[in-house]
């Protein structure tokens, strides 16, 4: 496995990687936005509530995507060209709900609206937007310590993959520091194989509940995290796999969690929001 570090991209900040390997962790109502140009390199995003949405209509959507394109732009140039865009995260509550939609819409827009290829960064803009894969801001369950953690990493065996791990936080004191997360699942989704026979998609769910989750509230909460992953995986059409130490997903997780940090390496630019 490569021994270059993976950046753990801070909430209210975006990087900015030439070889690829980014990550992001712990988005309850924050959002992961994953960027992956033709030259293999990628832009993470982690985006709390303040800088996606306020009222979640039109305004806010087209907001988010001139926001996206500047930080394109300024970190990448307007030449650059993507090949895959994921936004992933958010709860389902009431505003996400409602900002789904027209983050959708305004998208389905701005691909027949051919002027606005014409402005100034208006080809990245159209870049953008049909590079989309998927968009869910309402991937959480509403509890407030459910979160995923998204990245892109590169296997050799496979190329890049995006990297979904479902979990939550168990609170042991009332400082931020002061809980453990617990994960239920994680989906592995090969972005372009290299090897056309593996499966492009699969995911396990944990099948023995942590030994922290003892407490009944606990116990519902790892149940409703399961449910809502295995949705949120079958949306992906990814085929669940069996909770295995061997398993391709469970060697991908010990490669990540070796190589990731919050320094920011020497390759790797960071920039606030």
């Amino acid at each position: 496995m490569s021994s270059r570090l993976i950046y753990n991209v801070l909430q209210d900040r975006y990087a900015i990687s030439p070889y690829g390997e980014l990550a992001s962790k712990r988005a309850n109502e924050c959002c992961i936005i994953n960027i992956v140009f033709k030259d293999n390199s990628t832009l993470i995003e982690h985006r709390a509530d303040s800088h996606l949405c306020r009222k979640g209509n039109n305004n806010d959507a087209m907001k988010l995507y001139e926001s996206i394109v500047d930080h394109i732009i300024s970190s990448k140039g307007e030449q650059s060209v993507i090949s895959h865009f994921y936004m992933l995260g958010g709860c389902n509550s009431e505003l996400k709900q409602k900002f789904q939609k027209p983050l959708i819409r305004v998208a389905e827009t701005l691909i027949k609206d051919n002027s606005i290829s014409g402005l100034r960064g208006g080809a990245v803009m159209l870049d953008v937007i049909k590079s989309i894969h998927r968009i869910n801001v309402i991937w959480n369950i509403t509890e407030d310590n459910s979160f995923i953690d998204a990245g892109i990493i590169y296997r050799p065996d496979v190329g890049f993959c995006l990297v979904i791990k479902q979990g939550f936080n168990i609170m042991i004191g009332k400082r931020d520091d002061e809980k453990i997360p617990i994960h239920c699942g994680t989906l592995v989704y090969v972005l372009e194989s290299n090897e056309k026979t593996f499966q492009d998609s699969i995911f396990y769910i944990k099948q023995q509940i942590s030994e922290h989750c003892q407490d009944e509230q606990y116990i519902t909460i790892w149940n409703k995290c399961i449910a809502r992953f295995k949705e949120m995986a079958m949306e992906f059409g990814a085929e669940e796999i069996a909770d295995d130490n061997d398993s391709f997903i469970s060697s991908v997780e010990r490669d990540i969690s070796e190589r990731l940090t919050d320094q920011v390496p020497n390759e790797v630019v960071q920039y606030q929001m």
